[in-house]
């Protein structure tokens, strides 16, 4: 290392032989041989990293065997219960470590947990059904996978049905996890809106939690069907289903002094929505200004009944699902 910065810093000198040199200079000098020496050293980091993950992955890999095996021989006996515990143990080194398709996995676990009279109370995959009404008949109109536009095309949040009646809006979809774990939730505040009406508040949701309460999706590749209620739409109407609070921090993080796009993405991947990063970083970013032409704008949205049409590129549904997607209901 020291060899590295001698030869940064001698550089740095004979660029500069032919003026003074000066404390900048070895500032400059120095701030580049740091900015090499930090990358080495990162890039070192990263393939020792990855020398000790490949031991890893070798050293378990008779673990998985062992045990996908087993789950497989628990099954072919009909021992549900056994079979599932084993394939989820399996799903656990799998999702670690990448041995097989975990696609593969999910959908074995998946076909197991009736057989194996597996059940959970409160939101969870596992009350999926729950979500589909044995009759439609009192909503005057229902569509299945209705158009939408403005959408993500890879969002993990689907729409799959909009019911509407005269008391009633109701839409149902199904969010597919892409991590072990992975973590739904659905702020309070969101609403809906025909074009050119008001607001329509969330009354109710089945099958999720509402923020700050999560729900927890285990596996990937698994799917969690949820519905949320609103008050009754207009007979034919184009709606909007947003959260508004999230719009106006979503806007104040892209016009942030000093902070670049992907900084702004990195910090929103680490808190899941635009609203927690303000939270998380309002006392060390300038705020204020970006808040205050947030708030220009979405006054400046609303006198003139302006549309957002997309998702912000900080809105991840699969994190806050039912943000900014659009569908077109003619009925």
């Amino acid at each position: 290392m020291k060899k590295i910065l001698m030869m940064v810093l001698m550089a740095g000198i004979a660029l500069s032989t032919n003026a003074q040199w000066n404390n900048w200079h070895t500032t400059q000098a120095i701030s580049g041989g740091v900015g090499i020496i930090g990358s080495i050293i990162a890039s070192s980091e990263r393939k020792k990293a990855m020398e000790i993950f490949e031991r890893e992955k070798a050293q378990y890999q008779p673990t998985f065997e062992k045990v996908y095996n087993e789950a497989k021989s628990l099954e072919s006996e009909e021992k549900w219960a056994d079979a599932l515990d084993k394939y989820e143990e399996a799903a656990t080194l799998n999702c670690d470590y990448g041995y097989t398709d975990q696609k593969s996995v999910t959908l074995k676990i998946n076909s197991l947990y009736e057989k194996a009279g597996r059940t959970e109370e409160g939101p969870s995959v596992l009350n999926n059904k729950t979500t589909i009404l044995p009759d439609y008949t009192r909503y005057r109109f229902t569509a299945l996978n209705p158009i939408s536009k403005g959408k993500k095309d890879n969002t993990q949040t689907k729409i799959v049905r909009v019911s509407c009646s005269d008391t009633e809006t109701r839409i149902e979809l199904e969010c597919e996890a892409d991590m072990p774990n992975d973590e739904l939730y659905i702020k309070s505040d969101t609403y809906i809106r025909s074009k050119g009406g008001d607001k329509l508040r969330l009354r109710s949701v089945e099958n999720v939690t509402v923020a700050p309460v999560v729900t927890k999706i285990p596996w990937p590749y698994q799917k969690l069907r949820f519905a949320l209620i609103f008050p009754a739409l207009p007979i034919t109407a184009e709606m909007q289903i947003t959260d508004n609070e999230e719009i106006y921090y979503s806007m104040a993080l892209t016009r942030l002094s000093g902070v670049n796009h992907a900084v702004a993405l990195q910090l929103y991947k680490e808190q899941g929505d635009a609203q927690a990063v303000y939270e998380a970083t309002k006392a060390r970013l300038p705020w204020d200004e970006a808040l205050h032409r947030a708030a220009a704008e979405m006054e400046f949205i609303t006198k003139n009944g302006i549309q957002i049409d997309a998702c912000s590129p900080y809105l991840y549904p699969h994190r806050g699902a039912g943000k900014c997607v659009n569908i077109i209901i003619n009925n």
